[in-house]
């Protein structure tokens, strides 16, 4: 069974719990329940709640949801939001990661605001995650409302994956009117369709993060030795091949986590794919697609050809033939501000390749995670 992680985000009164009881046809989400993360002293629930998976329409959806987002607490939300998402795709399983993230705007009367776009939809754009809008009250909301509310959306955030509106309850107007719960099922598809973009999208980003990270932790490792260890007491050419070493090995792992989490990522997408294919039924699959892609065939048939230890050697590992013998009698920041120099030259032609291996892997998933036209077209 597909299993989709969900991260629901909206601002209080927005309508999230509305549209989870609706989604699962039973009341289990409502003010004051779940697990606080941070509760507030005046006894207002704030935090990210993961629900206990539930199954709709074959497909396990696990819900991550956010109560109490406000604007004057918009730093605490970017660092739990961070937290929660960090914490989930840090994950070598692309079956753990945030598979959707869904942004719940109330349709009546509401609009974005500025912290919500800069401090919590940006961050996560940047992150590789396709944000799914879903214009909640749709039903008490008139037509020039929800249109301006699209306006505004598409121009603001032009790279989201859909705009949906929703009707969570069955109501009775005051004018008497009543309207029916609506949106349930495009959502779902939604959410489908959502998990294959952010696919596509979420690889190359978090190779980058990756890459960017461990990077900066094997400067920060031999900096931090060479602070420690030069002094008057000891040689600074002799700490400084000691730095050399640290450098070589760490950089020979890193190479190694990033080459082996590339294969395992493209592996694990090809399975969740198939499994997306079987849930939107045969035809979504296509014909004569390979199902049996795996994670080296990804890279063997994209031509990516990046090699991290080849890299490391020709660039950071520079600092290892000469910088002793020429700085040997130099005063220790400035066999210091050498090192530094060239391991940030280094990191930068490092991370300038796993730039353009991310667009490789890119244009390789774009391909290869295609999703062909809908039965009903295809059969015109």
């Amino acid at each position: 069974m597909l299993k989709v992680n969900v991260l629901i985000l909206g601002k209080s009164g927005c309508g999230k719990s509305s549209l989870l009881n609706y989604l699962w046809g039973a009341k289990v989400a409502e003010v004051g329940t779940g697990r606080p993360v941070t509760p507030e002293s005046n006894g207002v629930s704030q935090g990210i709640y993961r629900h206990p998976p539930v199954t709709l329409d074959g497909l396990q959806l696990i819900i991550h949801d956010s109560w109490g987002m406000e604007a004057n607490k918009a730093e605490k939300w970017v660092a739990l939001i961070k937290q929660e998402s960090r914490k989930c795709d840090a994950s070598h399983s692309i079956s753990d990661w945030i598979h959707t993230v869904v942004y719940c705007i109330s349709a009546k009367g509401a609009r974005i605001e500025d912290f919500e776009l800069d401090k919590i939809i940006a961050p996560l754009i940047s992150e590789g995650n396709r944000i799914l809008f879903v214009l909640t009250k749709a039903d008490i909301a008139s037509e020039p409302e929800k249109q301006a509310l699209r306006e505004v959306l598409t121009r603001q955030v032009p790279c989201n994956s859909g705009i949906i509106e929703i009707s969570s309850l069955s109501q009775v107007l005051r004018s008497g009117q009543r309207t029916e719960a609506f949106g349930r099922e495009e959502m779902l598809e939604a959410i489908l369709a959502n998990l294959r973009q952010n696919l596509i999208e979420k690889i190359p980003a978090q190779l980058l993060l990756r890459a960017r990270e461990g990077s900066a932790a094997l400067r920060r490792d031999a900096l931090a030795h060479y602070d420690n260890e030069a002094g008057i007491t000891r040689m600074y050419a002799s700490v400084l091949s000691e730095v050399g070493s640290i450098v070589q090995e760490g950089s020979r792992c890193l190479g190694t986590d990033i080459r082996q989490w590339i294969t395992q990522a493209l592996r694990d997408a090809t399975v969740i794919y198939c499994l997306v294919g079987e849930q939107l039924g045969p035809e979504s699959v296509g014909a004569g697609r390979d199902t049996s892609l795996n994670g080296k065939a990804f890279l063997d048939t994209s031509s990516i050809t990046w090699d991290t230890s080849d890299h490391f050697a020709n660039s950071i590992m520079h600092l290892l033939p000469g910088i002793n013998i020429l700085l040997m009698f130099v005063k220790k920041d400035l066999h210091r501000d050498t090192l530094i120099e060239k391991l940030d030259a280094g990191i930068k032609r490092f991370e300038e390749d796993a730039e353009t291996a991310a667009r490789q892997i890119r244009t390789r998933l774009d391909k290869v995670l295609a999703l062909p036209a809908p039965l009903s077209e295809t059969m015109q």
